[in-house]
């Protein structure tokens, strides 16, 4: 086995059949879990239950499959749901990943605030990994902003967003259908101005992070949450 990247040994695969396993793109992730449940576990996930699932765990297949084999014992024959997976994971709907994101689309500093301790605490998040989720959010936004203000046509925004994460599977932080669809609706309430500001607000706070120890992540993220959920209004205003 060798990782991805790898350079491929001339004089191995003379001898023995190479087979390529590619990592799965995030819209494909949600369709894995379901079909795990399905064929190995024989149960069955609703798709909250997934989207709730995937946004603690992230894309992590080996993980995803412990996590997935504690929820069907959990659930013993009935379907995995919300409550399993708070039960089980530890994360509640409300204070997830995708939830903070969501509330920083929506400028809603004090929601956005009262989710990171918990976001912070969930497996596999770190700060590093908000602000990357944050700045894939914030391109893709702008993105769509200046396809829109170039007069593209709003109902083809959420294909050509698919596409864009296709080409180069960046971190989302939550599935890929769920995070298309908040960006396109969230297009009219950002400026192309205050995308530019939270752009520069992301590079600072991603510098602090790899550089400052003045700073608990804690104080960072809630620093990064107050600039892009309200500064750059204010400023412009």
């Amino acid at each position: 086995v060798a990782p991805a990247g790898a350079k491929v040994d001339a004089a191995l695969s003379t001898q023995a059949c190479a087979v390529a396993f590619e990592p799965l793109t995030g819209d494909r992730v949600p369709k894995w879990v379901v079909h795990h449940v399905d064929t190995v576990l024989h149960s069955t996930i609703t798709p909250s239950a997934v989207d709730l699932l995937i946004s603690a765990v992230g894309n992590d297949l080996p993980q995803l499959a412990s996590e997935l084999d504690k929820l069907a014992s959990y659930a013993n024959g009935a379907a995995i749901d919300d409550e399993a997976v708070s039960a089980i994971v530890g994360v509640r709907r409300g204070e997830t990943l995708g939830d903070l994101l969501d509330r920083v689309l929506a400028h809603d500093a004090p929601g956005a605030l009262a989710v990171i301790d918990h976001v912070l605490a969930q497996p596999k998040v770190t700060a590093v990994s908000i602000v990357m989720a944050l700045t894939t959010q914030t391109l893709a936004v702008a993105w769509a902003r200046a396809a829109r203000d170039r007069g593209f046509p709003a109902v083809g925004i959420e294909r050509e967003l698919f596409a864009l994460l296709k080409e180069s599977s960046p971190y989302t932080g939550r599935p890929w259908g769920e995070a298309v669809s908040a960006w396109s609706r969230a297009v009219p309430a950002w400026r192309q101005s205050e995308l530019d500001a939270a752009i520069d607000a992301l590079l600072a706070a991603d510098y602090a992070l790899k550089e400052s120890r003045l700073s608990s992540d804690e104080q960072i993220i809630a620093s990064l949450v107050l600039m892009l959920c309200g500064a750059p209004r204010r400023a412009a205003a």
